[in-house]
């Protein structure tokens, strides 16, 4: 029976079906009580309407191609036909059109507990008016929204793409190296980045605030007097000047959250212009509430109307409805084995103590003597796994990992433990003909196929899950790729080193959320382990 039923689309029924309707009326009436009117757009789009959208996954776009041969998109993207139908039904510029909308959105999301292809997703536009009122309007209406449904445990993130963006406009270089450095602090991935960076021709004092972008999230006057140090032109001193005048009327109205600046908001959908900002509720490991200010996409469609706007994930809501509490504990999850051994020596030496720990323990979980710090001892393969879902909120695992899969967390630091590398490996005294196609065997078919790739070397893959070293020995491949730390077990089975691919390190990552929920900590354990990296 389970062959019908498609992964990631869910059958709802019964008292399930109360509570999302419960969530959804909650949205709508908050909305309309506020002055909005409802609007529905179609299920079908033209996929041409979202050509101009890069960070909008386009091969993961469910399409159709209709009788008349055009290409149909189920919809994607809430914002994008709704500025469209103001464009073309709303002919006064000057008029507030104020919408609501409740609607399913036709693309990918995941959180520990689910995944899906489809959501339900309730939301407000309000166009023809920027100003900093509006966007607290907007801003407030989405908490009111959220406290009304019965979260408590609230924490906005409010940043300013134009900030970023006034940077990158004084920068004399291409514009896809531009892009190739944004994507880059986008993941966070700090050693990355100055590889990167570092031989551009960029002077010294703009790079210094590239490597700082990634980090210039967090406490709000913390953050905003680093951020004015940077300022090089009008428009980022402008972007921040607008920060400043929103975060002063949160203030003077006492909205009763938790407010963080970011200023490493990248523009994840390509067509916001300044004001960003994100709900987090509960213990949810992922955004309830995504918003901001597009002033320039109802242009797109014919007519310029400054917009500001959210939408907020109805399914991911009705899960963590019941799950509205803080967890102060910092989860750590280890690669089981060389990594987690080191690692442990790394806390030990940084003064933390799990006084259950010992390397002969057959247990799993270790807490620290404050009891604010849990240790958790997970296969390598499952680091980022467990990170990436929530279950743990940084991890550390070898960069091999991180490579062969594409995971949704950030690469924090370099941690130089549990070095080896990646190599290719034959038998002894033989010669390869990469001429002709060349049977490899390994764990690691990603890196693999890249690598030969780049070389121009037609392979025929054999994945193997271990004893990789048997593929030659039995004829079955005429190399391999795995890991080398010293080489004795390629000598014990008379293979030897042939290429290195890649060097290999412990990486420290972070879940997306947790960083900015739990910062400090997060923090915290980053600074203990740079002093440590100095000392050293």
């Amino acid at each position: 029976m389970d062959k019908y039923f498609i992964k990631g689309s869910e059958y709802i029924f019964g008292e399930k079906i109360n509570e999302i309707n419960n969530i959804g009326n909650i949205i709508l009436d908050k909305a309309k009580n506020a002055g909005y009117k409802q609007v529905s757009t179609p299920y079908f789009e033209d996929y041409e309407v979202y050509r101009n959208y890069d960070k909008l996954d386009k091969l993961n776009m469910t399409k159709i191609i209709d009788k008349d041969g055009k290409i149909l998109v189920l919809r994607p993207d809430a914002t994008i036909p709704i500025a469209k139908i103001v464009s073309s039904k709303f002919e006064d510029e000057k008029e507030i059109v104020k919408l609501c909308y409740l609607t399913t959105i036709f693309r990918e999301y995941k959180s520990p507990k689910s995944y899906g292809r489809d959501f339900l997703q309730g939301g407000v536009e309000l166009f023809g008016k920027d100003s900093s009122e509006i966007d607290y309007e907007v801003i407030n209406l989405s908490i009111d929204m959220l406290r009304e449904i019965g979260f408590n445990n609230i924490q906005l993130d409010i940043g300013n793409i134009a900030f970023q963006e006034g940077f990158f406009q004084s920068l004399n270089i291409e514009n896809n190296i531009k892009e190739n450095i944004k994507n880059l602090i986008e993941t966070k991935n700090i050693n990355d980045i100055r590889e990167y960076v570092e031989p551009l021709n960029i002077n010294r004092e703009d790079k210094d605030f590239i490597y700082a972008l990634p980090k210039l999230f967090g406490e709000y006057n913390e953050i905003i007097s680093k951020a004015k140090k940077y300022c090089k032109n009008s428009n980022m001193t402008k972007a921040l000047e607008r920060i400043e005048n929103i975060y002063e009327i949160i203030k003077n109205e006492k909205l009763k959250i938790k407010v963080k600046l970011d200023l490493s908001f990248t523009n994840n959908l390509n067509y916001y212009t300044d004001l960003i900002f994100k709900v987090y509720a509960g213990s949810l490991h992922v955004p309830v509430v995504s918003g901001g200010r597009c002033n320039n996409l109802a242009e797109d469609f014919g007519k310029y109307r400054p917009c500001c706007g959210f939408g907020i994930n109805v399914n991911l809501v009705d899960e963590y409805l019941d799950d509205d509490k803080y967890d102060d504990v910092i989860h750590i999850a280890l690669a089981k084995g060389r990594v987690h051994k080191q690692a442990m020596k790394r806390f030990e030496e940084c003064g933390l103590v799990f006084p259950e720990y010992s390397e002969k323990s057959r247990k799993l979980l270790f807490l620290d003597k404050s009891k604010k710090i849990e240790v958790i001892l997970v296969k390598s393969q499952d680091v980022p796994i467990y990170v990436e879902n929530g279950a743990a909120d940084i991890g550390i695992v070898g960069n091999d990992i991180l490579l062969e899969e594409q995971y949704k967390v950030y690469e924090l630091m370099n941690l130089n433990i549990g070095l080896c590398r990646m190599a290719t490996a034959k038998i002894k005294n033989t010669k390869i003909d990469y001429n002709k196609k060349v049977l490899v065997a390994t764990k690691y078919p990603t890196i693999t196929k890249n690598f030969f790739s780049k070389k121009g070397v037609s392979i025929n893959l054999i994945k193997l899950n271990g004893s990789v070293e048997l593929g030659p020995i039995v004829k079955l491949s005429d190399v391999i790729v795995d890991i080398v730390e010293t080489g004795g077990t390629l000598k014990e089975n008379n293979l030897v080193e042939d290429e290195k691919i890649l060097d290999i390190s412990s990486r420290l990552i972070c879940n997306k959320v947790a960083l900015k929920t739990k910062n400090k900590q997060v923090t915290n354990i980053m600074e203990i382990l740079e002093e440590l990296e100095l000392k050293n």
